[in-house]
């Protein structure tokens, strides 16, 4: 209650911008209080741009370079929190540009042109280094008002509301003049409080930042961890082995002579299946343990997967399935091929070098699967589970060929080595880590 009113601190802005004008016709927006966009304190009033700032100055027309005397400051300098972007500057040495146009500490930038989006930002000048502005920038030079409240107005919703309201379309940008810019309403506060304003947005700001930057590092930490406990599955140390549980030796043996006695239900060309050379195995595993290849421990299906054509997508039917490829669920159509639960492994694209988080993943229900995944099976189920979780814990580029068009052939991906458990330390294997995963995740969840 003992700050100076904010209709007193208008009257002295008025006289100050009287004075300023020298005689100068000077235009001044007033605000209809009939319609002002919201109520505030008694001892706020209303205002407008122009009432509290001399002329709205357009930034230099010409053409800036890589180098010299000045930077010059683009709407790409301004940032949508209020800041300016030093890291991608022009320069000038226009002699008149540099004396007239040269920004000082507090003036207030407005982008009047740029897209739909982006018209409106505003950045306050803090001096940093040298500058003049760029001709799609308009300088705000505020009397008696502080920079940074009036900054903080104009990166509100409040002003993004406005500007998409006034802002007139052109091909591919959006403007906002000058005289539009100075109809612009403002909650004028008591010059001290606009400080203390200021202080706290600034202390909160810090906060959030601060939560922003401890929730990235969680994030990264959480990713980090999933790694680590993928890691640590495959080399049996996440679960306790039982020296009850049958070794993966006469698990692999069986697998074997199941497939000298029924062959393989796939009916995909003959694919060489390599044998382990325990020389070259990556690292050592625990003793009941034993390494293997997935063509040894798993069941090509690729022969059965059918590319959908476009009359099949058109079709018309009651049900509607999913459509898989490299990267999952890609489409939806009117048939199925598959009706089990079925791994399966991107084969070609792009996105096979970047997707080290599923480079294996399962598909459900009744589903097409194109000819961009490999579909891997096992006569043992729970088996494609662990193997899900060997590939998703590595890196296929040792097994991938080409860099355009990354491809993972069927011969590339039989060679792929998997460190095999006994058949029920795998189980405890996957179940720990959905456990750990499922913390982890509801970790992620509360972070929004």
């Amino acid at each position: 209650p003992n700050d100076e009113p904010a209709s007193e601190l208008l009257k002295r802005i008025q006289a100050e911008k009287a004075k300023s004008a020298k005689g100068k016709k000077s235009a001044i927006s007033s605000v209809d209080l009939d319609e002002v966009p919201f109520e505030v304190p008694s001892s706020w009033c209303w205002t407008t741009i122009g009432e509290i700032t001399p002329s709205l100055q357009y930034g230099t027309s010409e053409k800036s370079s890589k180098v010299g005397k000045v930077a010059v400051l683009r709407m790409g300098n301004i940032t949508r929190n209020g800041t300016l972007d030093y890291s991608d500057l022009v320069y000038t040495s226009n002699e008149k540009d540099i004396e007239t146009l040269m920004l000082k500490k507090g003036d207030v930038l407005f982008n009047r042109t740029n897209s739909s989006e982006w018209v409106g930002k505003v950045a306050v000048y803090e001096g940093e280094i040298p500058a003049i502005y760029a001709g799609y920038i308009i300088k705000m030079t505020p009397f008696i008002v502080n920079s940074n409240y009036l900054t903080y107005v104009m990166i509100s919703k409040y002003e993004r509301d406005w500007c998409n309201l006034v802002k007139t379309d052109g091909i591919n940008q959006s403007n906002i003049n000058s005289q539009k810019l100075a109809s612009f309403p403002i909650p004028l506060p008591p010059l001290a409080e606009q400080h203390r304003i200021v202080a706290a947005i600034e202390k909160w700001f810090a906060v959030i930042d601060q939560l922003e930057k401890n929730e990235a590092d969680l994030k990264k930490s959480i990713e980090q961890t999933k790694k680590k406990v993928l890691d640590l599955a495959i080399r049996g140390k996440l679960v306790a082995q039982n020296p009850e549980d049958e070794p993966a030796g006469e698990l692999l043996a069986r697998i074997r002579a199941d497939v000298e006695t029924h062959g393989r239900a796939s009916k995909s060309k003959k694919s060489s299946i390599p044998s382990v050379d325990l020389d070259e195995v990556p690292f050592e595993v625990p003793s009941s343990w034993c390494w293997t290849t997935i063509g040894e421990l798993l069941t090509n299906r690729d022969s059965e997967r059918k590319p959908v054509s476009s009359t099949e997508r058109k079709k018309q039917s009651e049900r509607i399935y999913d459509y898989y490829g490299a990267t999952g669920v890609v489409d939806k159509v009117a048939s199925y091929l598959f009706d089990e639960r079925l791994l399966l492994i991107g084969e070609d694209g792009a996105n096979l070098l970047s997707r080290a988080k599923d480079n294996a993943f399962f598909a459900e229900g009744k589903y097409w699967v194109n000819n961009h995944a490999h579909i891997l099976d096992c006569k043992e189920k729970s088996i494609l589970d662990y193997v899900a979780v060997v590939v998703n814990s590595m890196s296929l580029d040792d097994y991938i060929t080409g860099s355009a068009q990354p491809k993972l052939s069927q011969d590339n991906l039989n060679k792929i080595l998997i460190p095999l458990p006994p058949l029920a330390e795998q189980k405890r294997i996957v179940e720990k880590i959905e456990e750990v995963f499922g913390v982890l995740e509801r970790i992620e969840g509360m972070m929004g």
